[in-house]
Parts: C-alpha cells; sequence; structure tokens
C-alpha cells in the first residue's frame, strides 16, 4: 500500500501514477509542492515523507526530486542535496525554462556570438547589452531619453551639456551627429556667438 506511514486521511488520498509517483491531489504551496496539516501545522508532503520514510533532513539540506513532479512524495524518488546540487540537477535537465528559449525578448538570437553566461550562470545576450550601454552612456552625457534609445547607433558626441558641467559661459557644445540627425541644433537654442 503506498503512503503506508504517513497519517490515513493523508494516504488514503495519494494516487499512483504510471511512473510510480505518489501523487498529492489537495493544496499545493505557492511553488507547487504538495502540502497538507500534519500535527497541527502546514507541512510539505515531500518533506515529511522523506522524515517518515528515511530520517531526519540536515539543516540547509533540500529534498530533491528524480521524478521532476513537486507534487510526488514517493520516498523511492527523493534525495537530499544542498542548494547547489539540486540547481546543477535542474540544469542538467533542462528544467530551467530560460534555458529553452531561443531569442532573447527584443527578438535577437541567443546562440553563437550573441551569447554570453554571465558570472551567475545567466545566458545573456550581447546585442542587447551593447544597445544597454549605449543609451546609459549618452544619458550619462545628457541625452534626453526618448531621443537617447531612438537615435540610430552611429550617431555619437555629447548633446548639450548642462550649464553645471560647462567649461566656459553659457554656450553649448554642438554634438556633430545630432544636427544631422535632428535637423536642428538639439537645444534649440537662439543663434548666439560661437553657435552655428
Amino acid at each position: 500500500m503506498i503512503g503506508d506511514k504517513f497519517p490515513e486521511r493523508i494516504a488514503r488520498r495519494l494516487v499512483e501514477n504510471e511512473r510510480g509517483c505518489w501523487m498529492w491531489p489537495g493544496g499545493l504551496s505557492t511553488w507547487g509542492y504538495g502540502q497538507a496539516y500534519y500535527k497541527g501545522k502546514q507541512a510539505r508532503l515531500h518533506r515529511l515523507s522523506w522524515e517518515l520514510y528515511r530520517g531526519e533532513i540536515g539543516p540547509g539540506l533540500y529534498v530533491c526530486h528524480t521524478c521532476d513532479e513537486r507534487r510526488c512524495c514517493n520516498p523511492d524518488h527523493l534525495f537530499l542535496g544542498t542548494p547547489a546540487e539540486n540547481n546543477r540537477d535542474a540544469r542538467a535537465k533542462q528544467r530551467f525554462p530560460k534555458m529553452q528559449q531561443t531569442h532573447c525578448k527584443r527578438g535577437h538570437e541567443l546562440a553563437g556570438e550573441n551569447l554570453y553566461v554571465d558570472a551567475r550562470g545567466h545566458r545573456k545576450c550581447k546585442a542587447c547589452k551593447r544597445d544597454y550601454v549605449r543609451v546609459q552612456t549618452r544619458l550619462r552625457l545628457g541625452w534626453p531619453r526618448e531621443l537617447a534609445e531612438t537615435a540610430p547607433r552611429g550617431v555619437k558626441g555629447a548633446y548639450p551639456v548642462p550649464m553645471k558641467h560647462r567649461r566656459r559661459g553659457p554656450i553649448a557644445r554642438k554634438p556633430p551627429g545630432l544636427v544631422a540627425l535632428t535637423g536642428k541644433h538639439p537645444s534649440g537654442a537662439m543663434k548666439r556667438k560661437g553657435v552655428r
């Protein structure tokens, strides 16, 4: 009989599927693990199963599933592991949703020269990173956000620098590429000495 060490009210509700998982049809935690009351407290059933059938769970250890069914509480499908081991297991089984992603949210392909893995092991798009750095640099140079995000890649130079950052006088520097882009001086200032 499945779940013979569980309390009778829990054991009678367990359903064995074709893979041998003892599936819990009742309440689930936020993360999708089976849970029920045991001795007056809310308990995750896979952890309870380990404690009833195998013994104590050490501090800092997870009860991991070999079957990848969060509702399963069959002790033969469980093993103890550290968070790092649990993540390695998930990566090996391609369980992280982003690992199956072929394109970034802006449509760039996540493969070959356009893909890099950051220090935390996350897959990132190089084209999006370049765009982000370009926009942030333009914003630091004083560009308005709308123009910083929409101007083509080749347009470079400083937007008129705010007064507190100017070296001499109230005359704005003329950025080389922006006049050609907009057709007028970006600050909208009237012609003054030194500004053409």
